[in-house]
Parts: C-alpha cells; sequence; structure tokens
C-alpha cells in the first residue's frame, strides 16, 4: 500500500512582501471550481495556525481572487469570520499548491487610528502631538506602552526599556499574528514608525525587521 503525500504547508507572508506582492499590480479572476476548491482545501490546514476562531463555526468561502501580476501566483481571499477580515492565500497559478498565507484585517486601511497611551493619559486620535508626546518618559509610567489601534486585534505599539530605548511590535488581527522589532530603537526611529502607521503610510512595515512572535511570550500588558 502507498503512502499519501504530505500536504505542503504554506509559510506565513510577512506584511512587507505581501505589499511588495500586490505592489505589482493584481487582475481580478472569476475563481473556477478547481482554484475554489484548492483555496479551501488550503484554507482547512492552514486555520489552526491563524488564531481565528473555529474552521467549522464561519463557514469560509472564496471571496474573492486574483492574478499577481508576476503571473506565478494566485491570490485568493477567504472570509475569515470577523468584518472585513480575511485569510489571504497565495497560489501557484499553474498547480495550485499554496505556498504562503497572511491574515489581514483590510477595513484597517480606512479606519481611523486610535491612540491609547495610559502616562498621558490619553485616548483619542493617533496625531503626532499624541504620539510625541506619549514617548518621552513611558519607561517612568506602570503602564509603559503606546499602542495605535486601527481594528479589532490589529495594532502598533511601543514600549520603553530602562535604557531608554524602544521595542516594538504590531498584531494583524489575532496574537497568532503578532510581529515584534528585532532590533530596540532611539525615539526619532520611533516616532517615525508610529507616524507611518498613524497616518496609513506603510514605510513602517517594511523599514522595521520584523520578525513573527506569535502568541507566545506575549506581554501582560496586552488588554
Amino acid at each position: 500500500m502507498t503512502s499519501q503525500p504530505e500536504m505542503h504547508t504554506p509559510r506565513l507572508l510577512p506584511l512587507s512582501e505581501y505589499l511588495d506582492l500586490i505592489s505589482m499590480g493584481t487582475f481580478a479572476l472569476p475563481p473556477p471550481g478547481r482554484l475554489v476548491q484548492a483555496a479551501i482545501t488550503a484554507a482547512q490546514s492552514v486555520w489552526p495556525h491563524t488564531g481565528l476562531q473555529a474552521y467549522q463555526t464561519q463557514a469560509p468561502r472564496v471571496v474573492s481572487a486574483f492574478s499577481a501580476a508576476n503571473g506565478r501566483l494566485t491570490l485568493c481571499h477567504i472570509s475569515a469570520g470577523p468584518p472585513n477580515c480575511f485569510l489571504i492565500l497565495a497560489l501557484d497559478a499553474a498547480s495550485l499548491e499554496p505556498e504562503s498565507y497572511i491574515v489581514l484585517d483590510l477595513g484597517a486601511e480606512y479606519a481611523k487610528p486610535i491612540l491609547r497611551c495610559p502616562s498621558l493619559p490619553y485616548l483619542g486620535p493617533a496625531t503626532q502631538t499624541a504620539i510625541c508626546a506619549g514617548l518621552p518618559g513611558l519607561r517612568e509610567s506602570s503602564e509603559a506602552f503606546i499602542k495605535i489601534e486601527t481594528g479589532p486585534g490589529t495594532y502598533l505599539q511601543a514600549s520603553q526599556g530602562p535604557d531608554g530605548q524602544y521595542a516594538l511590535e504590531h498584531q494583524l488581527v489575532t496574537p497568532e499574528n503578532r510581529y515584534e522589532a528585532a532590533e530596540a530603537m532611539d525615539i526619532a526611529t520611533a516616532v517615525r514608525t508610529l507616524r507611518s502607521y498613524a497616518f496609513g503610510q506603510f514605510e513602517w512595515a517594511s523599514a522595521v525587521n520584523w520578525r513573527h512572535a506569535g502568541a507566545q511570550q506575549q506581554s501582560a500588558r496586552h488588554v
């Protein structure tokens, strides 16, 4: 009896790579049945790693499909439960084998960012004034963080260490899609990064070396 080949496990696609991919342009496709089936099968295998609610309770479906401009990949948007949230699968256009995935709240791009900084205290629009006022002296507060939220579970956060340097992290929808900056940064770099995020620019995604942290060792300050 021959054994069945193991299903290829797609890799988690960093946001910067996803942005590079779609920046080349995409073309909408009418998803044929073969593509829909391949995407749903891949979604089932990936789902336990996404932090989304149980697959059986969400009734995921392929909402749209796009061909990347390079012609090599097909991007499938699969409903992920929360409004405007999608599991996006990148499939090989020829074989339909899944290569990578990312979970995104596409509505976050159009939301008005909210900044929370308990040490000020401040809760309101993420303005440059609020960012510049909140970052200095964070380490002197018992709640030493400043957080910009663009949707449920989607945020960028900075905290300050004893040496005055800043540690940054960001999350896409769920704790399983949480990233940390690989290196601490000075206040000028932290301000630029938070401003980029707050003003709907995407330099923050590529200017910082983000490493996947997931839900492991998540800080107790997350609420």
